[in-house]
């Protein structure tokens, strides 16, 4: 066939567009388009709004939670998005405003999903429909939403009438079809129906609803308003008084220079979890001679350990500063400044420890360690150097490779930060205490390999289980004898704990030493770091007897 023949079979004449099928018309037509609108918004209001509401809610008794009633809120704002499509055309404003929703409900269902996608299998919130919860519908539900809306915007390029539409300056209004209206009708039923449901288990506002996060799960569905009034909560509102993308991230907790925690119980050991045994003794204290500073000259002394083999102390800030001290305090013998910003997050260095000779390894609040190695000069490589440290004297490595940082992994304190390490040279490993927080109430001390790895973790206890052990707020750690003592925020208090099974087996009362927050063992006398007025200083302590 001749290039012209071609051409003539594929247009109605010259400069003319190609001719469709009657077929591809009517597959593309506005009210085929209508048609597909109508049917996914009474498919989206049916069955997962309409399921949950009337066969799980209203039928079966289960109440929905507080993010189960924004995922359903999302799909009643497509069903309406689409409704209004129907009414005046895929005008952009409606377009956009149907796939806005979609996306920022799909973020906050996958956000409920997160919570619970860890689980052993089948483990999740209420029931499951055909073996996945509600909440994994959700998702689904929403990228179904999102492709469809990807679907109808090839559509809008197929049809000269719905490009219109789309395109015209103002909206207005279409005849709709009595299909269209029928699903109107459902759409408003079902949304009815679900503003009931919720009005009845989570209240009017200001209630806002409850998650089995709160520790409250939703009770079961019943009209009976005198029975679901007791349970109408305000607490979802407290998540505003702090603007944050994590809502998994506990309350901050106490760093000197950095943060400081109102509330707690300080000043003396009076009305202890457990009774002091004794009291310990102030030998001497000695200010720092040297400002322990980080990046951008920010910071201050965050930690402190002590090294045998080299008989130095190692000082680490708050923002990313590394020194090797004499006991003197003064004479610095190494000194560096991390890149902190590059790399895994350390932004607050809260404890430090010596993992093996010269290797000073210090440890931030969100349980990621970092960390420098003393060497000769002439074995430090300038170039890696370069890539580790801001500045540095020249005489240090790293700890564990060039940007390299280890992020410690728990199982039970995933929802705590962590102020306190301590190295366990029995083991070649070390044991790391978290702080409790209003999401893990527990204080975890978790024990890891040289490796990093974890090896085991359990929560501290005492014989007495009436005692609020978690009323103590762990700041520093140290291993020294076989015993875990811990520098405790609250009570005036140093803990005693066996390592081996987490028994709490003693308190002392420590003397007035400031804001101590960093402890470390020099031939049987402890050495504590804290602000007095601003001002770094270690004061030697003596060890229980």
């Amino acid at each position: 066939m001749s290039e012209k023949t071609v051409s003539d079979s594929m247009s109605s004449g010259d400069g003319l567009p190609p001719v469709e099928s009657p077929w591809v018309k009517r597959v593309f037509s506005a009210g085929t388009f209508n048609f597909a609108v109508a049917t996914a918004a009474a498919l989206i209001m049916l069955i997962p709004v309409g399921m949950a509401t009337v066969w799980l809610g209203i039928i079966k008794g289960e109440s929905p939670c507080i993010l189960c009633g924004q995922e359903r809120f999302g799909m009643v704002l497509i069903a309406l998005s689409a409704l209004f499509i129907l009414r005046y055309g895929p005008h952009r404003k409606y377009y956009a405003m149907l796939i806005l929703a979609a996306f920022f409900y799909l973020y906050t269902t996958v956000r409920h999903w997160s919570n619970f996608f860890v689980f052993d299998t089948n483990q999740g919130l209420a029931e499951s429909v055909l073996g996945a919860h509600t909440y994994t519908w959700g998702v689904f539900t929403y990228w179904v939403v999102l492709a469809c809306a990807g679907i109808g915007l090839f559509w809008l390029g197929r049809n000269e009438k719905l490009r219109e539409q789309f395109g015209a300056r103002r909206p207005t209004a279409q005849p709709i079809s009595r299909y269209a209206k029928v699903v109107g009708v459902v759409i408003i039923i079902i949304t009815l129906l679900n503003s009931a449901q919720f009005f009845v288990i989570n209240g009017p506002p200001p209630f806002s609803g409850t998650g089995c996060g709160s520790g409250r799960c939703p009770q079961r569905f019943t009209w009976d308003i005198t029975k679901t009034a007791p349970n109408w909560r305000m607490e979802v509102w407290e998540r505003f008084k702090m603007p944050t993308l994590d809502g998994h991230s506990p309350d901050m907790v106490h760093i000197p220079g950095v943060h400081q925690v109102s509330g707690l119980k300080t000043g003396s050991a009076e009305g202890s979890p457990m009774a002091p045994t004794g009291k310990l003794e102030v030998l001497d204290s000695t200010p720092l001679g040297f400002e322990a500073t980080g990046q951008f000259g920010q910071g201050r002394a965050g930690g402190i350990a002590y090294d045998e083999d080299s008989g130095l102390f190692g000082i680490v800030s708050t923002a990313g500063g590394l020194y090797y001290t004499n006991d003197d305090f003064v004479t610095v013998e190494a000194s560096a400044i991390i890149d902190r910003v590059n790399g895994w997050d350390i932004t607050h260095t809260a404890d430090a420890m010596f993992f093996g000779p010269g290797k000073l390894v210090a440890m931030a609040w969100n349980k990621t360690l970092y960390g420098s190695e003393l060497l000769p000069p002439d074995e430090v490589d300038p170039d890696e150097a370069w890539m580790d440290y801001l500045e540095s004297t020249g005489n240090l490595g790293s700890a564990f490779g060039v940007k390299q940082r280890m992020r410690l992994v728990t199982t039970r304190a995933k929802a705590a930060f962590s102020l306190a390490v301590a190295k366990d040279d029995t083991s070649d490993g070390y044991l790391l205490v978290s702080v409790p927080s209003k999401k893990n109430k527990s204080i975890v001390i978790a024990q890891y390999g040289k490796n990093h790895k974890l090896v085991r973790e359990g929560v501290l206890k005492a014989n007495d289980e009436d005692m609020k052990v978690e009323d103590y707020y762990p700041v520093s750690a140290e291993i020294a004898d076989g015993k875990l003592y811990v520098l405790s925020k609250t009570y005036q208090s140093l803990l005693v704990v066996d390592p081996k099974t987490n028994v709490l087996e003693a308190t002392y009362e420590l003397p007035e030493i400031g804001d101590y927050h960093g402890l470390t063992v020099k031939d049987g006398v402890f050495y504590i770091l804290s602000d007095v007025d601003g001002k770094d200083t270690v004061f030697t302590v003596s060890m229980p007897k």
